[in-house]
């Protein structure tokens, strides 16, 4: 038997599709050393109520849908297995949420991208800010541009 990863309900083995819900997503039975993920409200919904935010690796879901939840924003988590067996995971919210929780990923995510940046080790050597941005030159690939002091930065590559 499979277990539908939407609904929770039980399918045959060679089930394509969920008998309840028409979805075609089942949960894998390999065990997992990650915690549980948050269980979907016990409301049956169709999923057609639903719209997916990100789809992104299972920790970052993780963390995307923890932020949204301190936003009041409430949602779920839907494992997806792609062809050749990898695994995303979709952040999934009610419809009339998914303005307000798009905005709250690209908070996310700009938080997410200010943290890594504080992490960087890379300076401008004129004003020493972390404050860089890739730029496009027409003879070099990689050129970073200070957003500060308005410097271009070469780093050669270690290949």
């Amino acid at each position: 038997m499979k277990l539908c990863e939407y609904c929770g309900r039980e399918n045959s083995d060679e089930a394509v599709q969920c008998s309840e819900c028409g979805t075609d997503v089942f949960k894998s039975t390999a065990p997992s050393d990650s915690p549980p993920l948050p269980t979907p409200n016990p409301e049956r919904r169709t999923p057609g109520q639903l719209k997916s935010v990100a789809t992104l690796n299972r920790d970052e879901a993780v963390k995307l849908l923890e932020f949204l939840s301190s936003e009041q924003i409430p949602g779920e988590i839907q494992t997806v297995t792609l062809e050749g067996g990898l695994e995303t995971s979709e952040v999934l919210v009610e419809n009339s949420l998914y303005a307000a929780a798009c905005d709250g990923a690209e908070r996310w995510l700009a938080n997410v991208c200010a943290e890594e940046d504080k992490r960087s080790a890379r300076r401008c050597p004129n004003c020493r800010s972390s404050n860089l941005e890739p730029v496009e030159h027409d003879k070099l690939q990689y050129v970073l541009q200070c957003k500060d002091c308005a410097c271009l930065i070469t780093y050669l590559s270690h290949e």
